[in-house]
């Protein structure tokens, strides 16, 4: 994203932001989104699914608000879009994200108390002060990940003040839109009101990340941003890691299966896909080694040896035979590998082991 992009007139950004939050990894995590929270509102409405309904109404909700804090923050510092990865469903990593989650949570539980136990005019005073403010906490809670900051109100008026014209702009495109996925929910059925909610929701995201960025001087907020190279680099880097990914898990489940052959048949397949990921070859040696199987990791050891062997890259065979025997004193290479191997280990303290292998 460029930085003229954002920090053209007050016309400009909402279009900007319109077009980010089109963006298809966007609508595909919304749908998916959607969808948890479609089946958990129906399971909601009968006795008997009510605990797992709102188990599923709990996990969809949080995922999608730590998803649009990470949208947001990246769009705040400057930084490539995210992708909604695994790590947006799974609850052991990115624990940061959930920082908006569980200050929506408190105030939820906040005016709940007030409309249980309190006069009504303590629920509308407490609706009517956050209503406008939730939209600058929830920029301000994905950047400094602090969930007590929505209760910072003199942060927030500061923040809002400093947006000016902006953030009404941005709040009124927020209601308009809360407005009219909650009238959707009485006029359809199906997936279709979950995703206008959900979307709406990423959308307010999207647009504080614009906001937060387009007044970022005036906000004190460091920002990161990276050149197109190193953008490039990691885009290639994730591209990487999705193919090695699925390559090794299709590899597991032939070695798993006592099939050492298609196991290293996939493996093999992979690099002739991608014959420039040299890379990859120490990546794949360091998963299989978390395997809880061992003999997969010292066959991929050896193919790996006799490839840097090929190449006459000594260093880094003889590194890789050293750590593999210091790993496993059974580790031997491939027999027509092996006088090259004692060679590398001439002045080295495990040669008298490598003397014995047959």
């Amino acid at each position: 994203m460029r930085d003229a992009e954002l920090t053209r007139s007050w016309r400009g950004w909402p279009l900007v932001a319109l077009k980010i939050a089109l963006d298809p990894a966007i609508l595909f995590f919304c749908a998916l989104a959607a969808i948890l929270l479609a089946f958990g509102w129906a399971a909601v409405q009968s006795v008997f699914l009510l605990p797992p309904g709102v188990i599923l109404i709990l996990y969809a909700t949080s995922a999608l608000l730590k998803y649009s804090a990470h949208v947001c923050r990246s769009l705040a510092m400057g930084l490539p879009l995210p992708s909604a990865e695994s790590a947006v469903f799974d609850y052991l990593r990115m624990p940061w994200a959930f920082a908006p989650w569980i200050a929506a949570l408190l105030l939820v539980t906040i005016g709940i108390t007030f409309s249980l136990v309190g006069p009504k005019g303590l629920l509308f005073a407490f609706v009517g002060l956050y209503l406008p403010l939730w939209p600058a906490a929830a920029g301000i809670i994905s950047v400094n990940t602090r969930p007590l900051s929505v209760f910072e109100l003199p942060a927030l008026l500061k923040a809002a003040r400093i947006m000016g014209g902006d953030y009404l702009l941005a709040a009124v495109i927020w209601w308009a839109l809360l407005l009219l996925a909650i009238a959707a929910q009485g006029l359809f059925a199906g997936v279709l009101p979950a995703l206008l909610l959900v979307w709406q929701t990423v959308f307010l995201f999207v647009i504080m990340g614009v906001l937060l960025f387009r007044h970022r001087d005036a906000l004190g907020m460091l920002v990161r941003r990276e050149s197109q190279e190193a953008r490039a680099a990691q885009y290639e880097a994730r591209q990487w890691e999705r193919d090695r990914r699925t390559a090794l898990d299709q590899a597991y489940v032939f070695f798993s299966r006592d099939n050492p052959a298609g196991g290293q048949k996939r493996l093999r397949a992979y690099f002739e896909d991608f014959p420039e990921d040299d890379a990859g070859w120490d990546w794949f040696l360091h998963h299989m080694r978390e395997w809880d199987l061992a003999a997969p990791a010292q066959l991929h050891a050896k193919n790996y040896l006799a490839r840097l062997l090929k190449r006459d890259d000594t260093h880094a065979a003889r590194a890789l035979l050293i750590d593999c025997m210091q790993r496993d004193p059974t580790f031997s290479p491939h027999p027509l590998d092996r006088a090259a191997a004692r060679e590398l280990l001439t002045d080295h303290a495990l040669a008298e082991q490598a003397s014995r292998w047959r």
